[in-house]
């Protein structure tokens, strides 16, 4: 048997980890803690103030701000990098870089890109180890870093979400409110179909306001009911995922979705996701057999329209390839790689 690894696990100082509510990373890197605990290794987890991961060491140097302290935050913990045998960096900045550039080149570091491609370049080292959350997420990087880039999935909590066989006559859309994510396609094949929708989703941390209160204007309270905001994982955002007949998310250009932990939630509670075609959903969802992977918004409506015939059961089974075990396992593989000397 392996001896266990000492590992160092980097979020953002934006939220908690966990999260209370928005903040699909910092629910990631608390999943992984959480499994890499189980799995025996050693984890220190450099997180806001208020986190919590059962097991771990706990490094806080920073209070959750929106302003995303790293700076200040890597001055706090720069040094103890040397201990780990390595640091798993999940933050937007990748400060760790800096301390195997400047003082301990030998540092084992592999780096999650958890948005699109928020870098112009990798940083300057011979194996930066970027991983993205899934295969087309990794090829897009890539070809906008000029790098390999290897993918893990995102896991999720399934003893979170039960399976549930009855379904409501209604479609839920779960994702950002922003135009991109398409809740106005939502709202418009709701009132076309004349089934009930309800929209879920962060309109906070959003690019336009005014596009957020449009939304809320279109839904009238009865037909398409607007929730906002819904804390990922909360009794009620699985309630809603359990009973609804689908998830429905038409995902627009120019956007790609890196993964979408909403999928698989979804799934695991046996409700189908139909999706348009936009990066990660071909990889994540079965087609035809856990919901349905369209290519544009004008082939929604007909696959809801096909959905008798997939069942609870198989949605849940699509959704058991992506639990947090699965994910804390295939990242103890590139760890073991990295440590080996064959990073990328």
């Amino acid at each position: 048997m392996d001896k266990p690894l000492k590992i160092c696990l980097v979020s953002t100082q934006v939220y908690k980890v966990p999260p209370e509510g928005y903040g699909g990373l910092e629910g990631v890197v608390f999943d992984l803690g959480v499994e890499l605990l189980k799995l025996g290794h050693i984890v220190s987890v450099v997180c806001p103030t208020g986190s919590s991961v059962p097991g771990a060491e706990m490094i806080m140097p920073c209070d959750p701000n929106l302003s995303n302290p790293e700076g200040v935050a890597y001055e706090a913990y720069k040094e103890r990098l040397d201990e780990m045998d390595i640091c798993h960096d999940h933050s937007w900045a990748c400060f760790p870089y800096l301390w195997k550039m400047q003082q301990n080149p030998d540092l084992k570091i592999i780096h999650t890109v958890h948005a699109m491609c928020p870098y112009g370049s990798p940083p300057p080292v011979e194996h930066p180890n970027f991983v993205g959350l899934s295969k087309h997420h990794a090829q897009l990087i890539s070809s906008r870093l000029g790098i390999r880039i290897d993918y893990c999935y995102n896991g999720v909590d399934l003893d979170n979400y039960t399976l549930c066989e009855k379904k409501e006559d209604y479609l839920l859309f779960v994702g950002r409110i922003s135009v991109y994510k398409g809740p106005h396609e939502f709202i418009a094949l709701c009132r076309r179909l004349g089934i009930k929708g309800i929209v879920v989703g962060e309109d906070i941390l959003v690019e336009d306001q005014k596009y957020v209160r449009q939304v809320m204007d279109a839904c009238d309270g009865r037909n398409v009911i607007y929730y906002g905001r819904v804390p990922r994982g909360s009794d009620l955002m699985v309630e809603l995922m359990q009973h609804a007949r689908a998830v429905v998310m038409p995902l627009l250009p120019d956007y790609w979705e890196g993964f979408g932990l909403y999928m698989v939630e979804a799934m695991a509670c046996g409700t189908p996701c139909v999706v348009t075609d936009r990066g990660a959903p071909s990889e994540i969802i079965a087609n035809g057999k856990s919901g349905f992977v369209v290519p544009t918004v004008f082939e929604l409506d007909q696959a809801v329209k096909n959905l008798d015939g997939i069942t609870p059961q198989a949605c849940r089974k699509q959704a058991e390839k992506f639990s947090r075990r699965a994910m804390a396992e295939a990242y103890l593989v590139k760890y073991r790689q990295i440590l080996d000397g064959n990073g990328w």
